[in-house]
């Protein structure tokens, strides 16, 4: 995988650019991760599995930020619990799923960085190996107030204080959208809207950012 020099921010898992592009809004240098490249903008960095991201690439000047949005095939409540049975791992999916959180987990402790995971709510957070070895602090978001096209809810788990202050939406008129989740594509469900990546930024620029290394 290519080396860069002087990051600040290393966003995984970013096909679409939108966390990479509201870190750099804010001056960061940010640089995204996935396995593949989006053909639409160009925007990753680092293109393959991040499982063989070398930690002592950047050991001298090491990010000062994580963000993961991790895939979520093995912890949504969409799978029905059969990836995991009381905690333990039952699919190849399951395995590959917890040897990511240890790969980010390793690189967070060898670089001494801050760390902020988002997930579909409701089945991350209730992970026993994720509890256990991961035992971060926790907001729940309503995407759908930032522009999802559903009232989708994800988790934001954090290594620092984070408050994530949200302002409620109500129906008009007693309407609600005629789109499901399950009628949306991949690239829809995993996309994240671009003002709900602005207010993950900021909040993480403010309480975590501007504080320690500013």
């Amino acid at each position: 995988m290519a080396i860069f020099h002087n990051v600040n921010i290393l966003s995984l898992f970013d096909y679409s650019g939108h966390m990479k592009n509201a870190f750099q809004n804010l001056g960061y240098h940010c640089i995204s991760s996935n396995l593949e490249q989006n053909k639409e903008n160009y925007s990753v960095d680092l293109i393959g599995d991040f499982m063989q991201l070398d930690y002592q690439a950047y050991i001298n000047q090491p990010p000062q930020l994580i963000f993961a949005a991790i895939p979520c095939q093995a912890f949504s409540k969409a799978s029905g619990g059969k990836h995991f049975k009381n905690g333990v791992p039952q699919t190849p999916i399951a395995h590959k799923s917890l040897n990511m959180l240890d790969k980010i987990k390793d690189l967070t402790l060898q670089w001494d960085c801050g760390l902020v995971i988002e997930n579909p709510a409701g089945g991350l957070c209730n992970n026993p190996y994720f509890q256990k070895h991961l035992p971060l602090q926790f907001n729940r978001v309503p995407q759908g107030q930032y522009g999802f096209k559903t009232p989708k809810y994800t988790d934001i788990f954090s290594n620092f204080p984070l408050l994530i202050m949200s302002n409620p939406i109500y129906r008009v008129n007693g309407r609600i959208s005629d789109i499901k989740l399950e009628n949306m594509s991949y690239r829809q469900k995993t996309t994240f809207p671009v003002t709900f990546c602005k207010l993950l930024a900021k909040a993480i620029n403010n309480q975590f950012l501007q504080p320690n290394f500013n």
